[in-house]
């Protein structure tokens, strides 16, 4: 059972729901393994993240994800369309900023605080 995320797939939108306050190690199980699968059947798709539930995040998850955006970066340019984040917790969009400041995203990108502008975003991009 996730301790973390959810995911399902809706024609080429991908939406994540997360929550609690990750381990590194679940995050990259939950999160950042499904997405090489994703980005493994060389499809495009567009991806919303709603990250109302998540409670916090530490500086290890984030540099992971600053590292697995790196290191993807040629195949997120050939396959992801657009990406929507839903946020509402300072804490964790602050921690957000800071991983787009290192390492900013390859498509357009909006964080909003609802999950319907969030799909209306990506579907429109």
């Amino acid at each position: 059972m996730p301790e973390f995320a959810a995911v399902s797939i809706h024609e080429d939108v991908v939406h994540f729901v997360l929550a609690g306050n990750p381990s590194v190690e679940a995050f990259e199980a939950e999160f950042l393994r499904p997405l090489d699968g994703l980005l493994s059947t060389q499809k495009r798709f567009s991806l919303v993240v709603d990250a109302i539930g998540v409670t916090g995040v530490c500086m290890s998850v984030a540099w992971s994800m600053i590292k697995w955006m790196r290191a993807n970066r040629p195949l997120l340019k050939l396959h992801l369309n657009a990406t929507g984040v839903v946020l509402q917790n300072e804490a964790v969009k602050t921690i957000m900023e800071f991983v787009l400041s290192v390492q900013p995203s390859v498509a357009p990108l909006l964080i909003t605080s609802t999950a319907t502008l969030a799909v209306n975003f990506v579907r429109s991009a």
